[in-house]
């Protein structure tokens, strides 16, 4: 049987599903406060809006911009449909990994 390989670099909703959930905790805090308005600015395609919320959050904490980011904001390779269904998975990974981290917090404090 062959191996089936992934390619990292390819822009799938499994990928950017994973690069939202293994934000450290220093860059998830910062999506804390703006992730359901990220969401919100996805819904209704304001694709320049998301963009610099995204720059502005990973600049706040000293971090760069992933590549894949990079790619999905590309305008002549990813049409709207497309760029919802992508930051759609990735934001979705900030709120798996926030949820989990205050349900961690609240187990905490019983």
């Amino acid at each position: 049987m062959q191996q089936q390989t992934v390619d990292k670099d390819a822009l799938t909703v499994e990928r950017l599903n994973w690069e939202g959930y293994r934000l450290d905790d220093e860059l998830l805090s910062g999506y804390e406060n703006v992730i359901y308005r990220l969401v919100e600015l996805v819904r209704l395609g304001k694709r320049d809006d998301v963009m610099g919320n995204i720059v502005m959050t990973h600049l706040a904490k000293g971090h760069k911009i992933p590549q894949i980011l990079v790619r999905v904001f590309d305008w002549k390779k990813v049409d709207d449909e497309r760029f919802k269904i992508l930051m759609l998975a990735y934001l979705a990974g900030i709120i798996s990994r926030l949820s989990e981290k205050k349900k961690e917090g609240s187990d905490g404090q019983d």
